[in-house]
């Protein structure tokens, strides 16, 4: 039962159609099939965005943005992705699990992004190695487990500080501080 102004607070022309009253019934679910895949391929791109390179030293980084979609007719519950980054030696850089969406209904694409801000002055030089894995613990039943892993590398070289130039942007509308 939902009762709209149950405190009769509000004066109505009718007070006669502020409740309404329904039922619905619990039934045992049948888990539909299930396929968790990349909608958008897991590429690391530069950051923060605009930037070209991946430099040590000077402020940058890198960001994987992912997109995962359920192909299925069900939907998939407690979704994970994990992205493992190797450095040039073959050590962890980094090794994180990421959750993408608690349930993913039948074709609803969910979003998720991993970001080193930052390469300071010691990562290493060289080429790192990435893996994007969806549904890392295999706790989805899918019918395809054969879709749920993305590779690839990414270089970083020596920073270059490229030039800066901070200006103000007032207009004529501007307000000056203090008043």
């Amino acid at each position: 039962t939902v009762t709209i102004d149950p405190d009769n607070l509000v004066n109505e022309t009718n007070e006669n159609n502020n409740v309404h009253t329904g039922s619905f019934e619990v039934v045992e679910g049948a888990q539909l099939p299930v396929d968790l895949s990349f909608n958008l391929t897991p590429d690391v791109t530069p950051y923060p965005n605009g930037t070209t390179l991946f430099s040590r030293g000077v402020g940058t980084g890198a960001q994987i943005q992912m997109q995962i979609v359920n192909t299925g007719t069900g939907t998939a519950l407690d979704n994970w992705a994990n992205v493992k980054i190797l450095a040039p030696n073959g050590s962890v850089f980094a090794d994180q699990d990421v959750q993408f969406g608690y349930a993913i209904g039948p074709n609803s694409p969910h979003g998720a992004a991993w970001v080193h801000q930052q390469f300071d002055s010691s990562t290493a030089l060289g080429t790192y190695s990435y893996t994007v894995t969806i549904d890392p613990d295999n706790l989805v039943d899918e019918t395809n487990e054969n879709n749920n892993v993305h590779t690839g590398t990414f270089e970083v070289v020596e920073g270059e500080q490229l030039p800066v130039d901070l200006s103000f942007n007032l207009t004529p509308a501007a307000t000056p501080w203090p008043n």
